[in-house]
């Protein structure tokens, strides 16, 4: 049963309400909303790929999905293809790997027609949209948000720094979703690559045949071919789940980076899978760099696997960094808002600046409002408070909602109070949970407060909508904060 479900919610990415599975699934006639949910629950209330959201509608967890799977070819991976002029992105595509590369994305960033009259008669293909200067913004939007539902797979680490920053050029916040590197993945199924590491070289190994390498979309098609085949000789090998598949990547980790360290490899192999921010000291105990991730223990692990094409950034943290500092968060946006606080407030040597600049101005997004998220620890939630154009407030409550709970006065100096004195982060942080919500809304748990006389009725709100916030499937072993 959960199988039909499962491939109708796939289809349906807005998702569907309980009375549309009721009727679609168990073939109920004009079934009551109350006996709808109450059957479809019971079917899928402790399957954790199923979410219901507070917009009444069930919709798919992917990333619990991906790990429920356990063959590697059935996951979402798709192939990165990038054309590039030293560091300046040409044109990208996105292929599906399995069951056969479907290209699912492919624009041309700049205008092929400025190119060497030459080039543009090997790279330009009769299928080639043409190139609009006012729609680059949309690709860029659109080639992201694909990103971000798939496993990407990229040829090298270059390639890879080439897509973040192209997708930070309409989403400064661009998500830290997990990426995998062909190199890493020939080293799971045992295949010895080329050197240098080249598309056309790889695809001869594997293939012992010689590919053509000419229109620039056909280069994400013949990466996913790359792919599909090393996957295929992984799956051989009785590489079965992502699990076991990371476990094998794991391999790659040198023990030898924790020589000296305040941290061990089995302390970061104890952090949860899940949202948090890190940061790396160095002997001084200044920050080296602070980040964020949505798993920290895959995260942390990948800055100690041996890569023969380790970012210098990567070589000075391993080299550098003497002690790690790690904060579980229960939610992506509280990760988001608590590197950007402490970014700004250490200053890391080897961080970027901050990419939501500080600037006088009316704050975007929300009116009168408090977003209620998951917390990292039991028996607790988090909350977002939004007072427009003046304040963002993180606040922490226990999920018993005393009675006389000091959140009562808090809310009611907060949101029925005078004008709150605005501070120089507030915009930026605005702007930050403003882009996150935006393009989750649908997905969240608000309480508007402009809909509430009084704190008391606010907090009662509060109460009510809590057992609508989806809980993530978290792994909570070694939650300790610090290592």
């Amino acid at each position: 049963m959960t199988d039909v479900i499962l491939k109708l919610l796939l289809e349906k990415p807005e998702g569907a309400t309980s009375v549309e599975l009721a009727q679609a699934v168990l073939k109920f006639k004009n079934p009551s909303a109350t006996l709808a949910h109450a059957a479809i629950a019971a079917i899928l209330k402790n399957d954790p790929r199923f979410k219901f959201h507070d917009r009444q509608r069930w919709r798919i967890d992917r990333q619990a999905l991906a790990e429920k799977k356990s063959d590697l070819l059935s996951l979402p991976w798709a192939a990165v293809g990038l054309l590039r002029h030293e560091q300046t992105p040409l044109h990208v595509s996105l292929w599906s790997v399995a069951p056969a590369g479907e290209c699912l994305f492919s624009a041309w960033l700049v205008d092929p027609l400025t190119l060497p009259f030459d080039e543009q008669q090997v790279l330009l293909s009769p299928s080639d949209a043409p190139f609009s200067a006012e729609d680059r913004v949309k690709s860029i939007e659109t080639f992201c948000a694909l990103l971000q539902k798939n496993l990407p797979l990229f040829l090298d680490y270059r390639e890879q720094a080439a897509v973040a920053a192209l997708c930070a050029i309409v989403n400064p916040l661009f998500e830290d979703a997990p990426f995998y590197l062909l190199r890493s993945l020939a080293a799971a199924a045992e295949v010895c690559v080329p050197r240098p590491l080249t598309l056309t070289a790889l695809h001869e190994t594997l293939f012992t045949a010689a590919c053509e390498n000419s229109y620039a979309y056909r280069r994400g098609a013949l990466l996913a071919e790359c792919c599909r085949e090393l996957l295929a000789r992984c799956a051989a090998r009785g590489i079965v789940g992502m699990d076991a598949f990371e476990q094998e990547l794991n391999k790659g980790v040198n023990r030898d980076y924790f020589n000296g360290k305040q941290f061990t490899y089995e302390q970061i192999c104890a952090l949860p899978r899940s949202f948090g921010v890190y940061g790396f000291k160095d002997r001084a105990g200044r920050f080296l760099y602070i980040g964020k991730s949505r798993n920290l223990r895959r995260r942390l692990r990948a800055y100690f696997t041996d890569t023969e094409e380790s970012p210098q950034k990567i070589e000075r943290i391993r080299a550098e960094a003497i002690a790690l500092v790690t904060y579980p968060c229960g939610s992506e946006l509280e990760a988001l808002l608590y590197e950007y606080r402490l970014i700004r407030k250490h200053k890391p040597l080897l961080n970027a600046q901050i990419s939501i600049l500080e600037r006088k101005g009316e704050f975007a997004g929300l009116q009168d409002s408090i977003v209620l998220l998951p917390h990292v620890s039991e028996g607790m939630g988090m909350s977002l408070w939004f007072r427009a154009n003046q304040k963002i407030a993180i606040k922490p409550f226990a999920t018993l909602f005393s009675e006389e709970s000091p959140f009562i006065p808090e809310i009611n100096d907060f949101f029925f109070g005078k004008k709150l004195p605005a501070e120089s982060t507030d915009f930026a942080e605005q702007e930050i949970a403003f882009r996150w919500i935006k393009s989750r809304y649908d997905e969240l748990v608000i309480v508007e407060v402009n809909r509430y006389a009084s704190a008391q009725e606010v907090y009662e709100a509060m109460r009510s909508y809590w057992k609508e916030v989806p809980m993530p499937a978290v792994d909570r072993d070694g939650v300790e904060g610090i290592i």
